[in-house]
């Protein structure tokens, strides 16, 4: 226990003592409120003036009462704990923020969760943790956070981030509180409140109309790993997880009815085979397990998964935006690109020397299959340096042999497949694998599928989020159907007037691209009847 003066940076002493003593073996430093008075001495172990070792006596006291109280409230706290440890039958611990993240993956659960959902939780912990450890917050255990801290964290997060993601947040830091705390100690995050609805900045994924979704599937048929998948999620509206991991075992192809659980809620699902996916389904061949072995292989690592995102959002731009989203592709094939990239190595290096190792060596990987991180992680050189090796023998050779760089299409990609929300950090994705589901569900009810059926073949458990989140008709689709619906007294269109307005609502079902072949024959009709009324 001692006491201690203190200087700003410009080196002037602070009014203050401050003191130092120790708890269960740490050290802790506090500002004791006692102004020291008269003139201090070079070094506190010198007796200094009169006046200021009367205000040094008031520090000391002031000290020795803060170390009785916090050794008192120590011994409070540990009686208290053998307590609660006899009751339990359970070891106290106090877990840290920096522990939260390991912590959370190591807990037990009844079903795995993927590596992409723990790696979003981990950073919404590491992001909380940065919070409490910016001044004047300086919490290290769960039981320092106070409810004015996580407030705070809740201001800051409402300042930046989307409703949705901050209900994500919150409730994933709330949880976390409650299990990780100490047995007794009250949860900060429990009376907590959202303001209004958590989903009202939320942007929905934009459903692709029939037309469409004609145009993506006449796309994806250059691509033979995309395309039966891109079928299968637009025919049975089930998550890109599920479709991946598709087991034959699960398919009744006499049935026609595929019987499997959905990998997020487990719940049971029975969906038609429709002809489209009977045909994709009786091209596959049935020399493994899963439906679609290599999409199945690629979904179970993060860095699998988001190719396969990304190859989809490139199709979606191209089927939707022209050819002109297409990347370049290599002129050459990898052993073309090899063989002549050596002989221009030679010509532009000398043999031994550290640039000629370097180029030959980025050659042979990258012709190889070695992505950019891949090769800088074996060798340890930088993306420039790989970089721009290539394109030095790019320049000799006068050839392309680079593959596709997503970074050089990806702003013309989210113009088409991103929407930049206000108040959003960063853009949503509106045109990606999940739009197929929303999709799906669209068009099903828009046809007059009834709520039940699809609910049974999506797995929702409730109708609420099928409409809230699922059922996303556009405007002049919604617009026909009340007008086909609603009274004369509402839409000033008298019942003398029906088939006008039949004619009228398959006209703009058929103009929005939400109509299938069914509806285009139905308008012809109703057009010729209309034109014999006429005569």
């Amino acid at each position: 226990m001692s006491l201690r003066l203190k200087r700003n940076p410009s080196g002037a002493l602070r009014p203050h003592f401050y003191g130092r003593y120790s708890v269960d073996g740490k050290l802790k430093d506090v500002n004791l409120g006692i102004k020291w008075k008269g003139t201090p001495p070079e070094d506190l172990r010198e007796q200094g003036c009169p006046t200021f070792e009367r205000s040094r006596e008031q520090a000391q006291r002031k000290l020795a009462e803060i170390q009785d109280e916090a050794q008192r409230k120590g011994r409070a706290e540990h009686l208290t704990e053998k307590l609660i440890e006899s009751k339990t039958g359970r070891k106290l611990v106090y877990a840290k923020l920096s522990q939260l993240p390991s912590l959370w993956r190591s807990m037990p659960r009844s079903r795995p969760v993927s590596d992409s959902h723990l790696d979003a939780c981990d950073s919404k912990f590491v992001r909380f943790e940065s919070f409490m450890n910016t001044p004047p917050r300086n919490a290290i255990y769960l039981h320092d956070v106070t409810e004015f801290d996580v407030a705070e964290h809740l201001r800051t997060l409402q300042e930046t981030y989307s409703d949705e993601t901050v209900r994500q947040s919150i409730n994933l830091l709330r949880g976390a509180f409650a299990r990780f705390l100490p047995v007794g100690v009250i949860n900060p995050f429990q009376n907590l409140r959202l303001r209004g609805d958590e989903t009202s900045g939320t942007i929905h994924r934009k459903p692709f109309t029939t037309q469409e979704l004609t145009k993506l599937l006449e796309v994806a048929r250059k691509d033979k790993l995309l395309y039966p998948l891109v079928v299968c999620a637009a025919c049975t509206g089930m998550r890109k997880g599920d479709v991946c991991r598709l087991r034959w075992a699960d398919v009744d192809l006499q049935a026609g009815v595929i019987n499997c659980k959905t990998g997020k809620t487990r719940e049971k699902l029975e969906i038609p085979i429709f002809g489209p996916l009977l045909e994709v389904l009786d091209q596959q061949p049935k020399t493994s397990n899963d439906v679609f072995p290599e999409a199945a292989k690629m979904v179970e690592t993060k860095s699998g998964g988001q190719k396969l995102t990304r190859r989809f959002k490139l199709l979606v731009a191209t089927a939707l935006a022209g050819d002109e989203v297409l990347p370049e592709e290599p002129e050459l094939t990898p052993e073309a690109a090899q063989e002549l990239g050596l002989d221009a190595i030679s010509k532009i290096t000398r043999d031994g020397s550290p640039r000629h190792e370097r180029m030959v060596n980025v050659l042979r990987a990258y012709t190889g299959g070695a992505s950019y991180r891949e090769i800088g992680a074996r060798f340890g050189y930088s993306k420039g340096q790989i970089s721009g090796d290539l394109g030095v023998i790019e320049d000799q050779l006068d050839q392309r042999i680079r593959r596709t760089n997503w970074q050089g299409i990806r702003d013309r990609v989210r113009q088409v497949t991103n929407v930049q929300g206000e108040g959003r950090k960063n853009a949503a994705s509106v045109r990606d694998w999940h739009a197929l589901r929303v999709t799906f569900v669209t068009i099903a009810l828009s046809a007059g599928v009834p709520m039940e059926l699809v609910r049974r073949i999506t797995g929702h458990r409730t109708v609420d989020i099928v409409l809230k989140h699922y059922f996303r008709p556009d405007r002049e689709h919604f617009k026909a159907v009340m007008v086909d619906k609603m009274p004369f007294v509402l839409t000033g269109i008298s019942e003398q007037r029906k088939p006008e307005r039949e004619l009228l609502a398959s006209a703009t079902k058929i103009a929005s691209g939400q109509y299938m072949s069914e509806d285009l024959d139905r308008l012809i009709e109703q057009a010729k009847e209309m034109k014999s009324r006429c005569k």
